[in-house]
């Protein structure tokens, strides 16, 4: 059973700003856009919260405010990556809010469906896919013959497969892992892609489960999807 979440909302969103003068979307941290009239990363504060899971966000420092004011109701701790080194370190920035042997992880400006993780009946390391149809600009989930992810190729492969969505109930041996994952040669950054084939290979591998709904969201055209397809 999960009883902890963290979810990593410490970008800056570039794609999202790039050729827009919309000074909202420019302003507003992107975890924080709406949908439908409710922020993305209150729609999964929400749900972890109506089942009793606590939650910790990880963000960046100089959007505290924009968080705290429009997330006032949720009792919930922040974390801070003040240098964007990536996700596996914005992760670990909050290593002191773990506890618990398993824990779930997000990212804070994705949309899905929540009902198909069943968290409160995870008992194992889990990385969550969504299949479609030409897998070239995800991180494909490897698995082997088990079920289990053996690692995620970024960017690489084509073609129709399971694809990352980054949720992920990761056991707490993750932290002592950290310092095996490298940096990425082009950014300098540390991503949780990369611990998957050393989980795997230290006994720690994470169960493959789809889930039926899952999505991005890194444009405006991402948004206005997601304004049409997220109704409750």
């Amino acid at each position: 059973m999960i009883r902890q979440a963290v979810i990593l909302a410490a970008g800056n969103g570039t794609r999202m700003k790039k050729g827009q003068s919309d000074i909202k979307i420019l302003s507003t941290p992107k975890p924080l856009l709406e949908i439908n009239g409710i922020p993305i990363i209150q729609r999964i504060i929400e749900k972890l919260v109506r089942d009793g899971i606590k939650v910790a966000l990880v963000i960046n420092p100089s959007d505290s405010d924009k968080f705290s004011d429009i997330l006032c109701d949720f009792d919930v701790d922040y974390y801070y990556q003040s240098t964007a080194l990536g996700t596996a370190n914005a992760l670990r920035c909050a290593r002191e809010f773990v506890t618990d042997d398993l824990f779930a992880v997000f990212m804070g400006d994705d949309i899905f469906n929540y009902e198909d993780l069943n968290l409160l009946t995870i008992n194992r390391p889990t990385v969550f896919g969504f299949e479609v149809n030409d897998v070239s600009n995800y991180g494909v989930i490897v698995p082997d013959s088990d079920s289990f992810a053996k690692e995620i190729i970024e960017k690489k492969l084509k073609g129709r497969g399971l694809v990352n969505t980054g949720i992920y109930v990761f056991h707490r041996e993750f932290f002592n892992i950290y310092p095996k994952i490298e940096s990425n040669d082009t950014s300098g950054e540390y991503f949780l892609t990369d611990a998957i084939a050393i989980l795997y290979k230290s006994g720690r591998p994470l169960e493959i489960k789809k889930i039926n709904l899952w999505k991005g969201i890194n444009t405006i055209e991402d948004l206005r999807f997601a304004n049409g397809v997220i109704h409750e």
